[in-house]
């Protein structure tokens, strides 16, 4: 894992534009950016919290031997839930996809719950990876960094991203290293709009959602639940309700922490690979 390893990965996956209308009062339109190779099945891959199509590029490369991925940017003009799930439909319609493998962690779980929900027969199998279900005790420390973020100005806003990047990767190792200096990058190179507006799909999620275990009854999906052992962001009773809205998931424990998803992850990787292959983890 290296800076030059990554640069030759970006000259091979070129960045792809597709513009669809919003769902919101404003119309205004959605730009995703996003990176297609391979052939086959294919899968969708949603981005973390950061919303950045290549972050995903040890994912795309183990996977896109064997079927078609398809990794995108979030449009940093949505600040919703619905928006960005209405968004994805416009996305696959204008790809001519009528159904897909969808891969939601972390905060792209979020979205990958609603949008199952919401568009079931455009789901064939679902990964959800290190997240959880909307919870209103997570409401007021979600409302709060909505309203801090809306007003503080976006120098400020950027150096207390970059603190947040320092804390979650402090090593000297080779991939804490990268992945800091990554990170780092795409913290320098954000709007104020495109970080507010994650922080309002955070608290949209856990104020206007509710999950209950049988919305999914008739779905003919599979399900893999990954965890992590260590999480550290998500306890074990927001772990335990997971595992009670998807009883029919396969379900994956990984060593390490939250993060190590992206700075270690092979054992993920193996077992979405088995997921998807076989059915069988």
């Amino acid at each position: 894992m290296s800076a030059a390893s990554f640069a030759a990965f970006q000259k091979v996956h070129v960045l792809r534009i597709v513009t669809t209308k919003s769902n919101s009062g404003n119309q205004h339109n959605l730009v995703w950016e996003y990176i297609d190779s391979g052939v086959g099945d294919v899968l969708l891959m949603l981005p973390g919290f950061f919303g950045v199509a290549g972050t995903d590029f040890h994912y795309i490369q183990a996977m896109e031997q064997e079927r078609r991925v398809i990794s995108l940017t979030y449009p940093a003009a949505a600040a919703r839930i619905a928006e960005l799930v209405d968004g994805l439909v416009d996305f696959l319609n204008e790809l001519h996809l009528t159904q897909v493998d969808l891969l939601g962690g972390s905060y792209s779980g979020y979205v990958a719950q609603i949008f199952v929900r919401r568009h079931p027969e455009r789901v064939r199998r679902l990964v959800l990876a290190q997240t959880g279900a909307p919870d209103r005790r997570r409401l007021p420390l979600a409302a709060g960094l909505t309203r801090l973020f809306r007003w503080i100005p976006q120098a400020v806003l950027g150096a207390l991203m970059r603190l947040t990047v320092r804390y979650y990767y402090p090593g000297a190792s080779p991939e804490q290293t990268f992945w800091r200096d990554y990170f780092l990058g795409l913290v320098g190179s954000f709007t104020k709009q495109a970080i507010f507006h994650r922080f309002r799909v955070v608290e949209d999620y856990h104020r206007n959602y509710q999950l209950q275990t049988g919305d999914l009854t008739g779905w003919a999906g599979d399900v893999l639940l990954l965890e992590s052992e260590a999480d550290g962001m998500l306890s074990q009773p927001e772990l335990e309700t997971m595992r009670q809205l998807y009883p029919q998931a396969r379900r994956v424990v990984l060593t390490g922490s939250h993060i190590k998803s992206v700075d270690q992850p092979e054992g993920q990787i193996e077992a979405i690979r088995g997921f998807l292959n076989s059915g069988l983890v």
